[in-house]
């Protein structure tokens, strides 16, 4: 898709110093801002605050542990950037929520999920077709039946609720 206009595109990293871990670190978040809206977000890695390069959004020092950091935070910036990018060329528009839930994988895992159970029923139904199939595999097939539903119901909602939250 062609896309329409430019954003504002922003990806930035701080530490989270009023929520200190017991060891005295402190969680490094990130936040992504497109057309100023703000969505923020944990990268699950943690640093001594003393270690932080404020201007930079990155751990100082030549260290083992702050090139680790370092790089993960690399690899953050370089997939929320292809996100965000592939949102541009293909949808011709992006926003921070989007590119955030994307990252996060919300509402991809529960299709995969999805698919495998249908093909596991498609399986289990093919079986009771035939004759001395156990009657314990017959009762599964007509539970995962009703179950089924009820799934796909819960993942949109539960998609949807991370959305808005």
């Amino acid at each position: 898709m062609e896309q329409t206009k430019k954003s504002t595109f922003k990806l930035l990293f701080y530490l989270k110093k009023n929520e200190l871990k017991k060891n005295g670190n402190a969680p490094i978040m990130a936040r992504i801002t497109i057309d100023g809206t703000p969505k923020t977000f944990g990268t699950k890695l943690e640093i001594d605050p003393n270690n932080w390069d404020l201007k930079h959004g990155r751990v100082q020092g030549k260290s083992a542990q702050a090139l680790s950091i370092n790089k993960k935070l690399d690899n953050i910036r370089g997939r929320i950037d292809k996100i965000y990018e592939d949102m541009l060329k293909h949808e011709g528009f992006a926003t921070a929520q989007k590119v955030k839930l994307s990252f996060l994988g919300v509402g991809v895992m529960d299709d995969a999920i999805l698919k495998v159970f249908n093909d596991q029923m498609r399986t289990l139904k093919n079986w009771s077709k035939r004759k001395n199939v156990p009657k314990v595999l017959t009762t599964s097939t007509s539970r995962f039946t009703i179950i089924l539903p009820r799934l796909s119901k819960n993942a949109i909602i539960v998609t949807m609720w991370l959305s808005v939250n």
